[in-house]
């Protein structure tokens, strides 16, 4: 799809998603996202969240739609395709008890779920109807009524260390805005790898996401087995040549300690 009137930045209906539409008509055969061996284009991450977006769009009544925050490429698409389709995402972590879990979906309203395969059986189980990633439609995605939607970019819970956990929902505006500031002020461009570290119910993965797919970089996803050992992380941001990490300062920290304790210094790292 390529960019309509909507991508443009004065324009009130312009959207998140419309900052990676642009991306994609200026390097269509980048790589977009990668998790080990498997790879997206910009082209490709395009046409499959387009036909996921279509598929919301006709299917799915509620302006929230929940996604499992299990890390995959799967998962970027089903992110893009709720945006394209005027939709809020809502990231549910289904290692989370039930109890936990429960609160969200009924102070959300959430009727739909975009799962991995495994957690299908949970979501369902929480009276979720489950929408697998490969859902498509004959009929087109509805770019106007898209752009017309008032819905927010996405619903994050608090810890709900105070009791029952909070839903904090950003617009469109608010977040274009900071990745524009954040965009202009950086170096990073098309030979960015940027690392996706953060799990998708913490609000820096928004960043690492949007901050890399609008710029025309790459967007390099590791699972929790390297993410939890400091050793096997230093390791594989040097094997992967990853240029940018978004990270609070503890987890810097220790990040530095890890590579002063294995005297392993990643130079790729801007």
């Amino acid at each position: 799809m390529q960019p309509n009137k909507a991508t443009n930045t004065n324009n009130p209906h312009f959207r998140v998603n419309h900052l990676f539409e642009l991306q994609v008509a200026k390097t269509p055969e980048s790589i977009a996202v990668q998790f080990g061996h498997l790879t997206l284009t910009y082209q490709a991450l395009n046409e499959r969240s387009n036909q996921l977006a279509a598929y919301l769009q006709h299917n799915c009544n509620n302006n929230i739609i929940a996604i499992s925050s299990i890390k995959s490429v799967d998962a970027i698409v089903a992110i893009i395709a709720i945006l394209k389709s005027g939709k809020t995402y809502l990231p549910l972590d289904p290692n989370y008890p039930t109890d936990r879990l429960n609160p969200m979906i009924k102070n959300a309203g959430i009727n739909d779920c975009i799962s991995d395969p495994k957690s299908t059986t949970l979501f369902t189980s929480l009276g979720l109807n489950v929408i697998p990633i490969s859902a498509s439609t004959i009929q087109p995605l509805n770019i106007e009524k898209a752009n017309q939607s008032t819905a927010a970019v996405y619903i994050l819970h608090t810890s709900g260390s105070t009791g029952v956990p909070k839903g904090v929902s950003l617009n469109h505006a608010a977040l274009i805005n900071l990745l524009q500031w954040q965009n202009e002020h950086s170096i990073a461009g098309q030979e960015t790898n940027t690392l996706q570290l953060s799990p998708l119910t913490f609000d820096p993965s928004f960043l690492e996401i949007f901050a890399t797919l609008s710029l025309g970089g790459k967007l390099v996803l590791t699972d929790d087995d390297i993410r939890l050992d400091p050793e096997k992380l230093i390791r594989f941001i040097e094997s992967e040549s990853i240029n940018r990490i978004y990270l609070p300062y503890v987890a810097l920290q220790y990040l530095a300690e890890a590579a002063d304790n294995f005297n392993l210094y990643p130079i790729c790292l801007n």
